[in-house]
């Protein structure tokens, strides 16, 4: 069995609700492309919203704790992976879900892949040849004395062409250079690199609807999970030390927005619609994403036989 499914959209269109219908009818496994939700206690900003019934899994196994959710059959894969204060990229993505979808198959399980990143589902089938060049821990050690606009020069000298691809958020985030210093060397040293590709059965299922629709949507959401306790859980985290500016996890869309209120960067309210308005800047990178695949079969969100429209289309490719 080699089939794999994805239910992809704008965020605040009602995926996981479709993913969970389908794991039940189809005897899946679902697991989740956000890669704000594989944070440890970033639950209520990010929406990780576990469905009624289900109970967190805790599994020592090779000296790995391996974390899921579980209701009946049905396991949610890809949440709590690593703490606030750890890195999680897309490379640790891609090694993270070849493994689940590898376990889920051996299982005769349908795989689900739930998410509105169109990166780090891109990189199912189609990963970048940069996420399989390792770190190279020397490189790093020098690059760690140089300052911003050195590592500017850097890149721009080694790789001109990968520098003015860069957009100014990149241009300014160390780390990316570093990295990006990282593959344009490692290439260099090795013209013949490749990335081995994954080939799947795939079914692309994506859920959409209007912008004005979603921009309520992700109104009324943010308020909600403010009402659900988010200022509480982002103090908490706070208190630890597990959200700074430092860390990758705090620039999560919400938390980075409360940083800056908690820095007295920003009023409350300012905070809240800086929110709100990121939210939707996301939505849309996020559409414009999904534009470039073409097997994406789209269904409105809206529909009143959306989850039947859904279950009749997964079921004429599962059979």
């Amino acid at each position: 069995m080699n089939k794999l499914l994805y239910i992809i959209g704008p965020t605040a269109t009602g995926k996981t609700k479709i993913a969970l219908n389908l794991a039940q009818k189809f005897n899946g496994d679902i697991i989740s492309a956000d890669s704000r939700q594989a944070y440890i206690g970033m639950n209520i900003g990010t929406g990780k919203d576990i469905p009624p019934g289900f109970k967190k899994i805790i599994k020592n196994e090779n000296n790995h704790q391996n974390i899921y959710y579980q209701k009946n059959n049905i396991n949610i894969w890809g949440y709590d992976l690593v703490t606030p204060d750890q890195e999680y990229s897309i490379a640790h993505f891609q090694k993270f879900v070849n493994k689940k979808i590898n376990q889920i198959h051996k299982f005769n399980k349908l795989p689900i892949i739930v998410g509105g990143s169109g990166l780090y589902i891109n990189c199912i089938e189609n990963p970048p040849q940069s996420l399989s060049i390792p770190q190279n821990s020397i490189l790093r050690k020098k690059l760690s004395t140089f300052s911003t606009k050195e590592l500017q020069k850097k890149l721009l000298t080694i790789n001109k062409e990968k520098y003015t691809s860069m957009n100014q958020s990149d241009i300014n985030n160390p780390r990316r250079l570093v990295r990006a210093i990282e593959i344009s060397a490692f290439q260099k040293e090795n013209l013949s690199h490749k990335t081995k590709l994954k080939k799947f059965n795939s079914l692309w299922i994506g859920l959409k609807t209007s912008l004005e629709k979603i921009d309520n949507n992700i109104e009324s959401r943010v308020k909600t999970r403010i009402k659900a306790g988010f200022e509480s859980e982002f103090n908490s985290l706070y208190k630890k030390g597990l959200i700074n500016t430092n860390f990758q996890a705090s620039s999560s869309t919400g938390y980075r927005q409360w940083l800056e209120y908690k820095n007295n960067q920003v009023s409350k309210i300012d905070a809240i619609n800086n929110w709100i308005t990121a939210e939707k800047q996301y939505a849309r990178r996020q559409l414009t994403w999904f534009k470039k695949n073409n097997q994406i079969n789209w269904l409105n969100s809206n529909s009143k036989n959306l989850i039947k429209s859904v279950e009749a289309i997964v079921r004429v490719w599962y059979s």
